[in-house]
């Protein structure tokens, strides 16, 4: 007995379907995109972060910047699950293998607002230190 999934002609379709589904909104990619490209040059040019962040000016338009993206990535992750909660469930086939999906996008979900729960609450000061 083989499944639909198990045939090599049918990797193709399988993939181009997963693509179309994590693929998402335009403001799921730009959020998630932006954010990531911030944190990228927070950790490839600490030095130069450090010397922005002087100006308190400076480094509250950088929070300010990164928590609005954060925030638009999550918009975009919100309405990916409903997009992906409302195909499963007008799907009338048994999807076992969405139980993955679902499972990545909860981390995602979780890994997102713990992000934007530290920016919000934790605030940072001109030297790169915790405040608190």
């Amino acid at each position: 007995m083989h499944s639909r999934a198990a045939k090599p002609g049918n990797i193709r379709p399988a993939s181009n379907e997963a693509w179309e589904l994590f693929r998402g909104s335009a403001t799921w990619r730009l959020g998630l995109t932006i954010t990531f490209l911030l944190h990228l040059v927070c950790l490839i040019l600490p030095g130069a972060v450090r010397s922005w962040n002087g100006v308190p000016l400076k480094l509250y338009m950088l929070e300010g910047t990164g928590f609005l993206f954060g925030a638009v990535a999550l918009i975009g992750l919100v309405q990916l699950m409903i997009h992906h909660i409302s195909r499963s469930i007008s799907s009338h086939q048994p999807r076992v293998p969405e139980v993955a999906d679902y499972t990545f996008l909860s981390l995602v979900c979780v890994a997102t607002i713990s992000g934007l729960a530290t920016a919000l609450l934790y605030r940072w000061d001109r030297r790169g230190a915790s405040a608190r």
